[in-house]
């Protein structure tokens, strides 16, 4: 029997690392600097909701974006999917040296189609968040669970961006109105970078309008710059041109830190030691132990921007 596998017709080794994730913004972005650690390696596949795979695909080098949400990612939960499976993502399964899911505990349908799919690559299954009570950053919890499963990963921050003529870019937003400092503080804040000559863009997202009074929506497009980006990416742009970044504990906040824009973290009941952003020029306030956000003083947040415009 001939060996077709001779020097002049090598076997092809696969060479990509696929990423299963279906986590929120924010969760999506914490592990960017793992992203990055792996495209150094390597050609990365980031297999998560479109809009989210896109964003990380447009500022991380060597990755590429495939959506988790669509029908054939969806049919790996399904028993038999690995005799049924799209062309187009047998081939990218194929070419798979690792696979990395967040979606999977590795005991599951999704873990058993994926082995048969991908019987040459290893795999690692990651539970995203800490245990209840623990203090470990939600990103080196991660990590140990990588190590542990043979595929360690020191982690790559992005570098810090200095753009010192452009706009202070404000979201007063969160995914949960227990995380958001109340909107007439963010305002009084507005208003006296105002009277410091910042100039400063507010973004505002579905949530805030969803929740927010009519009335105060309206009067804030009245008195500020408002910028209302309708996906990800252009939220990103519209953020990497900023001066600095502040927010709650949100996903745009997690954006801006790992897009290397200074940004100040405003915290409340969720622990900064577990959920912090990270990135190059974090700072975080928050109350001494989680507790409610309206703890914090407009003049604590001002002073923490006034000493990093300062310091630049």
């Amino acid at each position: 029997m001939t060996d077709h596998r001779t020097a002049s017709n090598p076997v092809r080794e696969p060479t990509n690392t696929l990423v299963f994730h279906a986590g929120a913004l924010g969760d999506s972005i914490i592990i960017w600097p793992l992203l990055r650690t792996w495209a150094a390696a390597g050609p990365v596949t980031f297999i998560a909701p479109a809009s989210r795979a896109e964003l990380a695909a447009t500022w991380i080098d060597n990755v590429c974006a495939r959506d988790g949400d669509a029908a054939p990612c969806s049919r790996l939960f399904a028993e038999g999917a690995a005799n049924d499976i799209d062309p187009s993502l047998a081939l990218t399964l194929a070419d798979a040296r690792r696979v990395i899911s967040y979606l999977s505990d590795g005991r599951d349908t999704w873990a058993d189609n994926i082995r048969s799919l991908t019987p040459h690559a290893a795999l690692a299954c990651i539970q995203p968040n800490p245990p209840a009570g623990a203090t470990v950053h939600v990103l080196n919890h991660q990590r140990q669970q990588l190590t542990e499963q043979g595929l360690a990963s020191d982690p790559i921050e992005p570098s810090r961006r200095n753009n010192p003529t452009g706009p202070i870019v404000i979201h007063p937003g969160s995914g949960g109105c227990a995380k958001c400092w109340p909107a007439d503080r963010f305002r009084a804040l507005i208003e006296q970078l105002q009277e410091l000559n910042r100039r400063a863009t507010v973004v505002l997202g579905p949530a805030e309008r969803d929740w927010w009074p009519a009335d105060r929506v309206q009067l804030w497009r009245d008195r500020f710059n408002i910028a209302e980006p309708d996906n990800p990416v252009r939220l990103a742009q519209l953020i990497a041109d900023a001066a600095l970044f502040i927010g709650n504990d949100s996903g745009p906040t997690h954006l801006a830190a790992q897009l290397g824009i200074p940004t100040v973290a405003i915290f409340g009941p969720t622990d900064p030691a577990v959920w912090s952003p990270t990135g190059p020029a974090v700072t975080v306030r928050a109350p001494p132990s989680p507790g409610p956000i309206e703890q914090l003083s407009v003049t604590q947040i001002l002073t923490a921007v006034q000493s990093i415009l300062c310091t630049r």
